[in-house]
């Protein structure tokens, strides 16, 4: 047990996850390469992608797959509810209907911006707390309304200068202020650059 304690350390009092999620996520801790691997199963429950990670704070990290191809744990999604975007997995385990982006972009060549616009699924994006963010939430927004101009789109912002919703221990809703995707707020983003 000693030899894991740095991994369920990090896990547990950095990432808030508990035994639980570790199971419910299938969360793997290779000693060999000294990292945490987080896996992702496509609807029929196939491992379809993986991110592999250390655990100190200048981890690298390895997507292993076409994120572009893939619905992260798809199998956990329900497209006719509202989803949940947000940057990286340990940003959205413990919201539901939730799908990391694994990183700031959303191409809509990508499997699962195909998905939202054909289930014109209602979508509440919540990225890092970071100004070069701002042109990502328009750019996905934009992307998405360019196809169907009745989307849906909340942009969820983090409140209390938290850095990621990560870093938030006891996350709730009141961790967020919501904004509807408009003209008039996209305008209100442009001037934040």
């Amino acid at each position: 047990m000693l030899i894991y304690e740095p991994y369920l350390d990090y896990l547990m009092n950095k990432r808030f996850m508990s035994n639980y999620l570790m199971h419910k996520f299938n969360i793997h801790i290779n000693l060999d390469d000294e990292k945490i691997y987080i896996p992702s199963y496509d609807s029929n429950g196939e491992l379809n992608l993986y991110i592999s990670r250390g655990i100190n704070d200048k981890a690298d990290y390895l997507i292993k797959g076409n994120k572009s191809e893939i619905i992260f744990n798809h199998y956990l999604i329900d497209f006719n509810k509202p989803i949940i975007l947000t940057e990286g997995f340990f940003d959205g385990y413990r919201l539901q209907n939730c799908i990391p982006l694994l990183g700031k972009e959303l191409s809509e060549d990508s499997l699962l911006f195909k998905y939202i616009i054909l289930h014109k699924t209602p979508i509440i994006l919540i990225l890092d707390n970071e100004i070069k963010t701002i042109i990502n939430k328009i750019r996905i927004a934009d992307s998405i309304t360019n196809y169907n101009r009745e989307q849906i789109i909340y942009i969820g912002e983090l409140k209390n200068n938290y850095k990621d919703i990560g870093s938030i221990q006891d996350l709730n809703i009141d961790c967020f202020n919501f904004f509807e995707w408009n003209d008039m707020y996209k305008f209100n983003l442009l001037n934040k650059i």
